[in-house]
């Protein structure tokens, strides 16, 4: 790997999309946990997309909503209980299978709720990783290193792969820049810079200048939006439901610097991955890494097609 800081994860020329797993594949198993992982990797997912917070004593672990009660047997906030406590509880608690069964018996070690470095720990060390911070990536008491940043150097120091198959998300632009401020960290474009070049490419028929190389840029194909304008008698807005925000020149836009990487988020459907496949995406997140995976296998062995997906960390 010829620059161990820089998680890259590309698909070969005209090769099919990548498939990250959102939340381990939130859709196939307990998202979030090692049962998850465990299930993602089985199905051939290239990259994992685990969700961050902060217990209250700064230890980073994996869980998204806000309040335990939504997918655990915990009450409460993440941050109001102790990384101890919080691993102690059963993050499969309300999980039913696409099929309608209950796969995981209570308490069942793979859906406890695991610490950040428990999974980095467990997962192989070839796996590209992004990891979304969900709450924010404050400093330690004292002006110290930020918790996560801590973790990730320690980490590193034994030999534990972190930063150099590591990369960073949040819908808040401001755990990006703190993440930034450590020389190893690699982080998506903030979501607004993308949304603006989306809107900017789509509404206007041009691009604006393409990202930076070695950008990793993602959104939504389809999303509900609220469209505003200036009138001289104030300002008015109208509603697009499921507005297609990518085309293929936009793509081909962002693709116009060397090493930008395309995400398209909410793929779950055969549909969305082709559409996503034929604009020239590199990679889709998606809920279901299984289906996606046989579906692009599918795909791949049709006779109009000879390319598969490949991933290079590097």
């Amino acid at each position: 790997m010829s620059d161990r800081r820089n998680v890259r994860a590309r698909t070969a020329s005209g090769a099919l999309p990548l498939v990250i797993a959102h939340r381990g594949g939130a859709g196939e198993a307990p998202e979030n946990t090692m049962a998850a992982v465990h299930t993602a990797l089985d199905a051939g997912a290239d990259l994992l997309w685990l969700s961050v917070q902060f217990s209250a004593d700064r230890v980073p672990v994996l869980h998204r909503p806000s309040r335990l009660e939504e997918l655990t047997d915990g009450t409460g906030t993440v941050g109001e209980h102790t990384a101890r406590a919080l691993t102690r509880l059963d993050a499969a608690r309300h999980f039913r299978h696409p099929n309608g069964t209950v796969p995981y018996p209570p308490h069942d070690p793979l859906t406890a709720l695991p610490t950040l470095e428990a999974a980095l720990r467990a997962l192989p060390p070839y796996l590209p990783v992004v990891l979304d911070l969900k709450s924010p990536t404050r400093p330690a008491p004292a002006g110290g290193p930020p918790p996560l940043t801590s973790l990730l150097d320690r980490l590193a120091g034994e030999g534990v792969p972190t930063w150099s198959r590591l990369l960073f998300y949040s819908t808040r632009d401001a755990d990006l820049h703190a993440l930034r401020a450590h020389p190893d960290a690699r982080t998506f474009e903030p979501r607004g810079t993308t949304r603006t070049r989306l809107l900017r490419a789509r509404l206007s028929g041009g691009f604006p200048h393409p990202p930076a190389p070695g950008t990793w840029a993602g959104f939504e194909l389809r999303r509900d939006l609220v469209v505003g304008e200036c009138c001289a008698l104030g300002p008015g807005s109208g509603k697009v439901p499921d507005a297609m925000l990518w085309d293929r020149p936009t793509v081909d836009g962002f693709h116009e610097c060397p090493d930008v990487t395309v995400v398209f988020f909410d793929i779950d459907t055969r549909e969305d991955f082709a559409t996503a496949a034929a604009l020239g995406a590199d990679a889709v997140l998606t809920d279901v890494p299984a289906a996606m995976t046989a579906y692009r296998s599918a795909l791949a062995a049709s006779p109009v097609r000879d390319s598969a997906p490949t991933v290079t960390v590097r």
